[in-house]
């Protein structure tokens, strides 16, 4: 590789600018959003290509196209009549290639282009999208988690530090990829977060009543010890008399009997829970995960799970954050305002993000 093309100048746009371009032959463009960087570029240097476009769609390739430019277009154009200094014409000349950012939209775009004149190259850039795409939306759900826990006046997740050598990162990346390993032997939260679906799928039955806790307790202890609680002769009796008493009762806050099986869950399998994780949270997590991810979670439903934790604990840390992560900031930021009406309002799920 020659000196020369060792670095590449890059533009990130978004669609209306590439259509605007590739029809009208030019287009106004600040001159800081261009980015230098090395051919190939770094997945840290597209992240600032990425953070200088326009800001669209969390998550959405289909908004962007990244242009490599000559490198002199800045000396080489002239500037606009309202800021000369700071923003230039773009014409098609000073592009060398256009890039969308997936392969699914390349055909529909080419063809698009095509009618103007303008070839669109393949998408040599998608993996680096999703590096930034995955950072950025690890960024907002602390973000979101910062805001929901100052609303609940819970001790903000940045001053809590972890014990068990997990960042906050890494919890918000086992939520949004619980598929991905974060350790080679997983901690209690790893184990959780990556086994949500297969804890609300073996409990989907109990999921209206109060035996939702005590089942998701059960299984956690399957998944976490490879023991069954309901075959030890201990606590068997005690556990399936209140099963059978839980059958008819709403969920909701746990009745006496309950939050005594609960109690004797966490006595006999210590190994199994943590101070950040109780025998009560793991129902908790599983239905928020569920009614967030199904757009039927109710403020009230957030409220009752909140109210019933010390503010002060690991667990309300944890599950505010999980909680935040689960939403993204548009809902989060939903869910801050529905608590703060006299009547709760609900939140809308077909918000444009």
């Amino acid at each position: 590789m020659t000196k020369l093309d060792s670095h590449q100048t890059l533009l990130a746009i978004n669609s209306t600018e590439w259509l605007n371009l590739c029809a009208r032959g030019s287009i106004r463009m600040s001159k800081r959003r261009q980015v230098i960087t090395s051919n190939p570029a770094s997945d840290r240097e597209m992240e600032k290509v990425y953070a200088s476009a326009p800001f669209t769609k969390m998550g959405s390739s289909v908004d962007l196209f990244i242009l490599v430019i000559d490198d002199g277009w800045i000396k080489s154009r002239k500037g606009h009549r309202s800021n000369p200094s700071e923003i230039l014409l773009l014409s098609l000349s000073d592009v060398r290639s256009h890039h969308p950012l997936a392969l699914e939209h390349l055909e529909y775009y080419r063809n698009l282009g095509s009618k103007c004149g303008v070839r669109l190259e393949e998408p040599i850039f998608e993996q680096s999208w999703l590096y930034w795409i995955t950072n950025e939306t690890i960024q907002s759900s602390c973000d979101a988690a910062e805001l929901l826990q100052r609303a609940f006046l819970i001790h903000p997740f940045s001053e809590v530090k972890r014990l068990d050598r997990y960042k906050w990162n890494d919890i918000a990346r086992l939520v949004l990829r619980p598929d991905d390993c974060i350790k080679a032997k997983a901690a209690p939260i790893e184990t959780l977060l990556t086994n949500i679906r297969k804890i609300s799928d073996a409990v989907a039955s109990t999921r209206d009543s109060e035996q939702f806790y005590l089942a998701s307790a059960i299984e956690w202890i399957d998944i976490r010890l490879n023991k069954n609680p309901l075959k030890k002769k201990a606590t068997r009796e005690i556990l399936v008399a209140a099963l059978n008493n839980a059958k008819e009762l709403p969920l909701g806050v746990p009745s006496g009997q309950t939050s005594a099986a609960l109690n004797l869950l966490a006595q006999t399998y210590p190994k199994a829970f943590t101070s950040e994780i109780s025998p009560a949270t793991i129902a908790q997590v599983v239905q928020l995960s569920n009614e967030s991810r199904s757009k039927k979670l109710k403020p009230e439903t957030v409220i009752r799970i909140i109210d019933s934790l010390d503010r002060n604990s690991p667990t309300a840390s944890m599950i505010t954050f999980v909680l935040a992560t689960f939403l993204g900031i548009e809902f989060t930021n939903q869910l801050v305002i529905a608590t703060n009406q006299i009547d709760f309002v609900e939140i809308n799920w077909e918000t444009t993000n």
